[in-house]
């Protein structure tokens, strides 16, 4: 069981995801934070020194945990003959993620000012949060890809070269999906956490087939660029 320390610190970050969807980065208030987690404010600045270490520290259990938890899913995926094949990994994890990236960019206010602050853009905390996640992906992209050429289900390919290759491909294509399919039809609800918004989007939006068929389109160009057959 987590320690009662451990559970008011995910409490007040919690907290502050909420507050920062909701007013913004610039506009977030220490105070408000505190009070949305029920808590003093000098309980707070127990826990945290300022608002920018709240917001690192909410990259790393929201962001980080996030792809932790999505190369997780990926390793225990399996393709329509029923096997954990690298075709299948790659595919599972990069639909989810391509999921997460359109869901976060309906939020647009929150890293845009966030990034606005000096403080924060030149934090080198920021650089190592960005640089793990790439890292991760990386490795697990690359890998999945190797173990595809041993099988013979991927040919002809690099798999450093072809890792990043594909992790630019998803963050374009992901910005891109939104651009067409998600702008001027709804934006992120100020405080609703990304998997709502996704969901919503899919279930009740015109264009939930176009999206469903532009990410098939996608796959098929990304597998077809791997040599698989």
């Amino acid at each position: 069981m987590k320690e009662a320390k451990e559970l008011r610190k995910e409490r007040i970050l919690d907290a502050a995801f909420q507050i920062f969807l909701e007013n913004g980065y610039a506009r977030a208030k220490m105070s408000d934070i505190a009070a949305r987690a029920g808590f003093g404010k000098s309980t707070l600045y127990e826990y945290f020194a300022s608002k920018e270490e709240i917001f690192e520290q909410l990259l790393r259990y929201k962001f980080v945990n996030q792809y932790l938890a999505l190369g997780e899913t990926a390793e225990r995926a399996v393709d329509d003959q029923g096997n954990n094949s690298a075709s299948a990994k790659l595919y599972t994890f990069l639909s989810n993620e391509i999921d997460l990236l359109i869901a976060y960019s309906t939020m647009d206010e929150l890293m845009p000012s966030a990034m606005m602050n000096p403080e924060f853009r030149t934090s080198p905390i920021l650089g190592k949060v960005v640089k793990s996640v790439l890292r991760y992906k990386f490795e697990h992209l690359s890998g999945w890809i190797g173990d595809g050429l041993e099988s013979g289900e991927f040919h002809g390919v690099s798999p450093n070269v072809a890792a990043v290759s594909v992790i630019g491909a998803v963050s374009t294509f992901s910005t891109a999906l939104t651009k067409l399919f998600l702008c001027g039809e709804r934006s992120g609800k100020k405080g609703e956490p990304p998997e709502e918004i996704i969901s919503e989007i899919l279930r009740t939006s015109e264009s939930a087939d176009s999206l469903a068929e532009a990410k098939e389109d996608f796959f098929r160009f990304i597998f077809a660029g791997l040599g698989k057959k």
